[in-house]
């Protein structure tokens, strides 16, 4: 599996083990944030009883330990070997037994880490995209200016009014509202998909490879092919951070703020816009606090009003000389 060897047999299957577990428990993760996102968006009722943080903390913890329990076998199966060679002898890290008797391990893998995860998740990247790329713009948002009615116009007693009514004002924040997190979610979705699509195409030649070569009589060794199929599968984790950072805003934001908490040693940060850039301040836990606890009094005050202008639109809304007959105007 390896050629000269070095670090002794121990880490020879330590390294082993990891590196399959590593694998294993990335396939499986993709499979579980994308069964996370087919719940929250094909049935988002469901998604507020099984998205929660602590299952998805158990689910996560699940596949960790039931990746390293199946990849124990390796630390039985693999070992340092002395190989002669012309110039003297060194030692190899590889199999304990015939290569035919692994033929099972690696079919097993192709199959639970590669072609099931890719196959479920195909289907719900499917339902997902018919579910949002269905979705409809809302009525209002589509209508041109020019050749529209003005919605919301109303007639009471006393005659035209050009004002909107407190229910269409509550029935289009709704609508953008609805439409903003429409888009938030297509938006992950597409990263998602790309992920999906990055995994596929990267660890496809080095599955193959190695499936193919525990079956076939004449088995392909070629160092320049092995060197790439291994590359292809390594390079799946240096695009993804790649296209993280690319398609996500909130990951740009995240990541910047983390480089630029390294900066404060460890006291706390916070993000400011300085002339149109970002800069960090280190704080004092004196200021932080007092900062945080201004920072709560205007969210107070901020529903405090929201709540009074609810009660008041209510009492509005309740009163006789509203319950007039509406007529939409061209």
């Amino acid at each position: 599996m390896i050629g000269q060897w070095t670090l002794g047999s121990h880490a020879c299957r330590l390294v082993v083990a990891m590196q399959y577990f590593c694998v294993d428990v990335s396939a499986l993760s993709m499979a579980a944030f994308s069964v996370e996102r087919w719940v929250a968006i094909c049935h988002p009722i469901r998604a507020h009883t099984l998205c929660t943080v602590s299952r998805a903390l158990k689910i996560i913890a699940g596949v960790w330990i039931f990746c390293a329990a199946y990849n124990c076998v390796w630390l039985f199966t693999i070992d340092t070997y002395a190989v002669e060679y012309v110039y003297g002898t060194y030692q190899t890290c590889t199999y304990k037994f015939s290569r035919v008797r692994y033929s099972t391990v690696y079919l097993l893998d192709f199959v639970l880490y590669y072609t099931l995860p890719l196959g479920l998740i195909f289907v719900m990247y499917t339902q997902i995209a018919m579910r949002l790329f269905n979705f409809q713009k809302p009525v209002w948002m589509r209508i041109s200016p020019s050749n529209s009615c003005k919605i919301g116009n109303t007639v009471g007693r006393g005659g035209l009014h050009g004002t909107k009514t407190w229910d269409e004002d509550a029935g289009r924040h709704l609508e953008r509202v609805r439409y903003r997190e429409f888009r938030s979610r297509k938006q992950v979705v597409k990263m998602l998909m790309a992920v999906v699509v990055l995994f596929a195409v990267f660890w496809f030649p080095y599955r193959t490879w190695v499936v193919y070569n525990s079956f076939a009589k004449e088995k392909r060794i070629d160092y320049w092919f092995t060197l790439f199929v291994k590359t292809m599968a390594y390079l799946n984790s240096t695009v993804n951070p790649i296209l993280y950072n690319a398609m996500s805003k909130k990951f740009r934001r995240a990541f910047r703020l983390l480089i630029m908490k390294a900066r404060c040693f460890g006291r706390p940060c916070k993000m400011n816009r300085v002339l149109g850039s970002r800069r960090t301040e280190c704080l004092r836990s004196r200021d932080y606090r007092r900062q945080i606890q201004e920072q709560r009094q205007r969210i107070f005050y901020q529903n405090t009003e929201h709540e009074e202008q609810s009660i008041k639109m209510l009492k509005v809304s309740a009163g006789p000389e509203i319950l007039n007959e509406q007529i939409d105007i061209c």
